[in-house]
């Protein structure tokens, strides 16, 4: 009895040491000193640490009031607003999972609570909202996107007209073209419509890819990538998003999560917490019928990639491939929340492709990775809807359906997680 005693009054006299503090500080404070804001620093020491963390609970519970300086030192995500977001934000940020304070807002369509999505209707990017450093192209116009990608710095967007961008060669978004938290570098439509980038004039061969991403903190928003001669779009670089985007007709995997600097063998090099969020792959054909799946995070893949809301069909492989080989050795885990696979393996007239025509193939028997598939839906598919392909590990499948597959539904998952 007297051992609760003694830990209920160390939590009282810790608790009573934070309010002390806190309140002496807040004291201090005043609307006119906000000025230098160190994000995450809410007791003014010059650093974000656990006793600020600890503190932001406090607020967010209601035990304590922040300033104004604090509050804006809170909000993590340049949102306007304080909540939740901001403290699983900073809780990362203690864990080392993300570098630097303050984070981007994300501005992606939140996920809907339905089983089978499809990809969402795009709100309309403002022309209003151009920006001195921002650059705006058209079709044919006396600027390309390559020289608007080494130019464009961060913070500011490059905006496509309406219409179709025509390029034989593959463009590079190279490795240290970087933005940074809190001011992306991005290429968005201008307007509503989705400008289409084609890449049709190119031969069918690996390094023929349409777009390669291998910097860092970039937003690429409502564009349709066509034809490339392999990948529609290689994501080789870190952070960045890629939302509402459309991958067809390409002669590889429509967009893939892999390594572009072939001497990166470690997993730390390897693309890592990328979000692909509403984006729609479909119909993309490789010769061989044995490569070109809708969406693909494999071989060398790193941790942290998210894919949410997207949708693979018609796709002459698979629809997901996440396979792993033994010489580069496992994968980082990838998520997959509210995504369908759909019809791969087939064209649209019904006809087969020859491709394996699985809905979600995740992995193989060389590594053992716990991927997370989350209300994902598989219908349809020439062979499985889901399948293992021998990786062993305890994949996670929440809320998983489907129907209509050619083989099973569950295919060599006895250690999966069914929840």
């Amino acid at each position: 009895m007297s051992r609760k005693i003694s830990v209920h009054i160390s939590f009282l006299i810790a608790l009573s040491m934070i309010l002390t503090a806190f309140i002496s500080m807040s004291t201090t404070v005043k609307a006119n000193e906000i000025k230098d804001i160190v994000y995450g620093d809410l007791n003014g020491d010059g650093n974000a640490d656990s006793i600020d963390y600890a503190t932001l609970k406090m607020y967010l519970v209601g035990i304590i009031q922040l300033s104004e300086k604090q509050l804006k030192a809170s909000d993590l995500n340049l949102d306007g607003d304080v909540n939740s977001i901001d403290f699983a934000h900073f809780k990362r940020y203690l864990l080392g999972m993300i570098k630097s304070l303050p984070v981007e807002p994300v501005e992606a369509t939140p996920t809907p609570v339905i089983t089978t999505p499809t990809p969402t209707s795009i709100i309309p990017t403002p022309t209003s909202f151009v920006k001195e450093g921002d650059i705006v192209l058209e079709p044919n116009g006396s600027m390309t996107l390559e020289q608007a990608i080494k130019s464009i710095q961060p913070g500011n967007t490059i905006y496509l007209k309406s219409g179709t961008y025509k390029y034989s060669k593959t463009i590079v978004i190279a490795e240290g073209n970087n933005g940074y938290p809190g001011a992306y570098k991005k290429i968005a439509s201008y307007g509503n419509d989705k400008p289409i980038i084609d890449f049709s004039a190119m031969a069918e061969n690996s390094s023929n890819r349409g777009i390669v991403l291998a910097g860092n903190y970039w937003h690429i928003k409502n564009i349709a990538i066509h034809g490339a001669g392999d990948n529609g779009m290689l994501v080789a670089g870190h952070n960045n998003i890629i939302e509402a985007c459309n991958f067809m007709y390409n002669r590889d995997s429509g967009l893939q999560l892999s390594r572009y600097n072939s001497s990166y063998t470690t997993k730390d090099k390897w693309p890592s917490n990328n979000l692909i969020v509403d984006c729609y792959s479909a119909e993309n054909m490789d010769s061989r019928a044995e490569d070109a799946d809708g969406f693909a995070a494999k071989l060398t893949c790193g941790e942290g990639n998210i894919f949410r809301n997207c949708k693979a069909e018609f796709n002459c492989d698979d629809g997901w491939d996440l396979y792993t080989k033994s010489d580069t050795g496992a994968i980082g885990v990838v998520i997959m929340e509210n995504c369908e696979a759909s019809n791969n393996g087939k064209y649209r007239s019904g006809r087969l492709t020859g491709g394996d025509g699985n809905g979600f193939k995740l992995g193989d028997d060389t590594a053992s990775v716990p991927h997370i598939l989350k209300n994902c839906t598989a219908n349809y598919n020439v062979k499985h809807g889901f399948t293992g392909n021998g990786n062993p590990a305890r994949i996670v499948m929440e809320n998983c359906s489907g129907t209509g597959n050619g083989g099973k539904l569950f295919d060599r998952l006895n250690n999966a997680i069914f929840r």
